[in-house]
């Protein structure tokens, strides 16, 4: 029978390194932080106060901070608690710098409170977000430039030195596990055997590394239901990686944005706008072992361009030219063109795949999502 997967999702609060706060929601729109629930650790003050001409003189240096600067006004985003936008950062630094720099060369700087927010999940319900200020964000980054490769992402590298300890204890078991930050699929052969793994998993992140698994994300479940970064796996005895259903969905959404203009556009700009959206998808889900689901998506695409063109010829005689331009005879053209039928089903039906083949689109440098995969995986 198929393996089953032990989806486990760890809370992203480093307990280890940061103290637990919790949110407090206020009136109105957006929830806020009570005054002390973003403070640093005594473990953090600590050590920014062991290396003052060091390392925090390296993130204060003027290059380092003006590229944190650049950073975060070209990532805009929404104001922090304090309500101070991305705009206003270079003057706020300008008059207040020197106290800055001099609480955390001290060791004495406390980051703000957060303003929470809902967002919606892709699958339902709501997830809070944290936004801190602009000067927290700022301090951040300069802080991300010392440990990460500029513009690398700060959470899943605290995840990886604390979750390492994991790593170890799952692989002294023997068990077969994949994990990325604080989230891990560990593979097993029966739900029995899936239970038992779930709770000694989650006695010793509790018990170990003083971590919370979150429920609401962590399952025992067949192997084939538990995506895992936008791939999932087939139900066979030896399964297959495949694409996540929720991956083609939001494909299908990106894409209609770009495509939803396309009829008050030439051809070759909607294609150059959409292609580097199907470049990076192409390269991203290169190890998908099934075809067809790669061919539909292809033929998708095409149905839609052929449907913005329909469109744009209008009138049924105007239609007829350019399916006779195309290479369909005459008598056929105008039955098409005349067939009272709507745009997507003329460009789905047979006249129009037969006057736009996959070879016109290859020439206007569409690109195929199948090609571009298997040419990748010849060249691996």
């Amino acid at each position: 029978m198929p393996p089953v997967g032990v989806r486990v999702s760890l809370d992203t609060e480093m307990q280890k390194f940061l103290s637990e706060k919790t949110v407090t929601p206020s009136s109105g729109q957006n929830p806020r932080m009570t005054a002390d629930s973003a403070q640093v650790s005594a473990a953090s003050v600590t050590w920014t106060r062991a290396a003052p001409d060091t390392l925090m003189a390296r993130v204060l240096a003027p290059a380092n901070l003006r590229r944190a600067c650049q950073r975060v006004v070209s990532n805009k985003g929404a104001p922090g608690a304090d309500g101070m936008t991305v705009d206003q950062l270079a003057d706020y630094v300008k008059q207040y710098w020197p106290i800055l720099k001099a609480r955390l060369l001290a060791g004495e700087y406390h980051p703000q409170g957060v303003r929470a927010v809902d967002i919606p999940k892709p699958k339902g319900g709501t997830r809070q977000l944290g936004i801190p200020s602009v000067v927290d964000r700022l301090i951040q980054q300069a802080l991300l430039q010392q440990f990460t490769p500029q513009g690398g992402p700060l959470s899943p590298l605290l995840s990886n030195i604390l979750l390492n300890e994991l790593d170890r204890e799952l692989e002294r078991r023997g068990h077969r596990f994949v994990r990325y930050a604080d989230d891990a699929n560990i593979y097993v052969r029966s739900r029995r055997a899936g239970e038992r793994v779930m709770a000694s998993v989650e006695r010793f992140l509790s018990q170990r590394l003083k971590l919370t698994l979150n429920r609401e994300k962590s399952r025992v479940a067949g192997s084939w239901m538990c995506d895992y970064l936008g791939y999932g796996m087939s139900w066979h005895q030896q399964p297959r990686l495949r694409v996540a259903t929720m991956s083609l969905r939001r494909l299908r959404d990106r894409l209609g944005e770009h495509l939803r203009g396309a009829r008050g556009r030439k051809l070759v700009y909607t294609i150059e706008r959409i292609n580097p959206v199907l470049r990076g998808w192409a390269g991203y889900f290169k190890l998908t072992q099934g075809k067809r689901v790669l061919e539909r998506l292809d033929g998708w695409v095409r149905h839609k361009l052929r449907c913005a063109l329909w469109r744009q010829w209008k009138r049924p005689s105007a239609r007829a030219r350019n399916l006779m331009r195309l290479g369909i005879d005459e008598q056929r053209a105008y039955h098409s063109a005349f067939n009272g039928r709507g745009p997507w089903w003329n460009s789905g039906a047979a006249h129009m795949n037969q006057a736009l083949p996959k070879k016109i689109w290859d020439g206007l440098g569409l690109v195929s999502i199948l090609d571009t995969i298997s040419r990748l995986n010849r060249i691996i």
